[in-house]
């Protein structure tokens, strides 16, 4: 009897350090790709266009240039976001999207989808959607 205890225990105890490592792991990334996605926003809202072109996925700057940048963040209003509230992550691979909301100067309010892939180290952005209430969404995407 004595060794089924000992036998859950250990069970036990392997179990929740599993659930733990996968838990840091999952926030960790999910705090890499907020970490990406705020640092292009701040550098937007900023007016630094060469800043935020940083933020970018090879490929995706490869069919945006900054002048093309900065047209695209004009369109969807992204420098007058206010503020921006992550609700929703995931992670595939290499792969990552950011969902949230934005709020802008004028108080409208937008849901945000933030696409990212990870590239060494870091988690660029790769595309990124923004809907306004009317659901009539302004896109770019690098697909490849």
């Amino acid at each position: 009897m004595k060794t089924f205890f000992k036998t859950i225990a250990i069970m036990t105890v392997a179990g929740i350090s599993i659930l733990a490592v996968i838990g840091y792991t999952v926030i960790g990334e999910s705090t890499e790709l907020k970490k990406s996605a705020d640092g292009f926003f701040q550098a937007v809202r900023a007016n630094q266009t060469a800043q935020s072109h940083h933020y970018l996925s090879s490929d995706f700057k490869a069919i945006t240039s900054a002048s093309e940048l900065d047209r695209l963040i004009q369109q969807m209003r992204l420098q007058r976001a206010t503020s921006i509230t992550w609700h929703g992550f995931s992670i595939h691979n290499q792969n990552g999207v950011l969902e949230g909301l934005m709020t802008l100067d004028d108080a409208t309010q937008y849901t945000l989808t933030v696409s990212l892939s990870q590239h060494a180290q870091d988690w660029k952005i790769s595309g990124f959607s923004v809907k306004p209430a009317q659901s009539v969404a302004l896109n770019r995407q690098y697909s490849g």
